[in-house]
Parts: C-alpha cells; sequence; structure tokens
C-alpha cells in the first residue's frame, strides 16, 4: 500500500508554518499537517476555516476540552489524550476532573440502536424541520425508537412517509 510521506519541517511551505506555529511544535503536534504539508493552498485554507471556526464558536472553551479528552480517553488515543492535556488545563480544567473521565459514572447504558441484551434507544426529536428530518434518518437507521414533534401535522405525516413509519404513532402536533 502506497503512503503518503511526512514531509520534514525544512520541506513545508513558509506560510503554513507560521501559520501552525509548527516550528514550536513537536512531531505529535504538527500531527497530520506533516502530510496535508504536501498541498500547501489546500492546508492553508483548512487551518484558516479550524481557526475561524474556533475564534468565532458559541461552546466555552473548557466544556469543547472536555468533549475533546473524552474521546481520547474512550478510544484510548494517548497520543489524543497528550495533545489535549495542556489546552485542557489552560481552559481550566483540573486533573481530577481529566481523571474522572476515563470512566464515566453517569451513563445509562443505552446504545442507538440497541445491542444483545441492551434496548434501543427512545429518540425524542423536537422539530421536523431539516435537521429534525436528518436526525430522525439517522436515529431510524441505526434502529432507534424514535419519535418526533412539530407544529404541523402534514409536516409529520410527510415524514412518517418518508421514513416508512406509518404505524408509528409517536408522532405528535
Amino acid at each position: 500500500m502506497t503512503r503518503i510521506k511526512k514531509l520534514k519541517l525544512d520541506e513545508w511551505d513558509k506560510d503554513l508554518r507560521e501559520m501552525t506555529a509548527a516550528d514550536s511544535g513537536t512531531a505529535l503536534e504538527q500531527g497530520i499537517m506533516r502530510m496535508f504539508a504536501h498541498k500547501p493552498e489546500i492546508s492553508k485554507g483548512l487551518v484558516a476555516f479550524a481557526g475561524a471556526i474556533k475564534a468565532h464558536r458559541s461552546l466555552p472553551d473548557r466544556l469543547v476540552e472536555l468533549v475533546r479528552l473524552r474521546i481520547a480517553f474512550h478510544n484510548q488515543c494517548r497520543s489524543c489524550m497528550a495533545i489535549r492535556y495542556q489546552d485542557g488545563v489552560e481552559a481550566g480544567i483540573d486533573e481530577d476532573l481529566v481523571c474522572s473521565l476515563e470512566k464515566p459514572q453517569e451513563g445509562r447504558g443505552v446504545l442507538l440502536g440497541g445491542a444483545p441484551g441492551v434496548h434501543p434507544a427512545n429518540v425524542l426529536i423536537l422539530g421536523g424541520g431539516v435537521v429534525g428530518e436528518n436526525a430522525a434518518i439517522i436515529a431510524t437507521g441505526m434502529g432507534s425508537n424514535v419519535s418526533i414533534v412539530d407544529i404541523s401535522t402534514k409536516r409529520l405525516n410527510d415524514l412518517k412517509t418518508k421514513l416508512h413509519m406509518e404505524n408509528q404513532e409517536d408522532f405528535k402536533v
């Protein structure tokens, strides 16, 4: 199998190096950008886009870092944990909170589609618009029990037909 070569820092585009502060980062922090550097114009666009998302997001940094760390712990990705840790500390997350992410105590044990011995989740979707419809498609595709609440009876009937859920009574106005 052909693999994309990881470029050494001196092979990167100068502007990309500056945008990513690559000169001060470790190889781990440079991450996948070592492969993206083969296409500097696309990479610079990606970095600018990610920066704009970060600059204009409405979620608090602390919450974002908690979610990132939880995903890293869930996946047991040691490099992800190492990269995220400092950002977490800067966002006000202490070591006790990070350690508590390893074994969440408050999970309900519900899987959207269920599994042997676990019933499928009951999913309530508020609104049958574009986002609600897509949520319903995903949830029904995963085998969940789906209920949709919307103000339009016509829209609910359209969704029942579209999602092949004509026999389901849990669509409410």
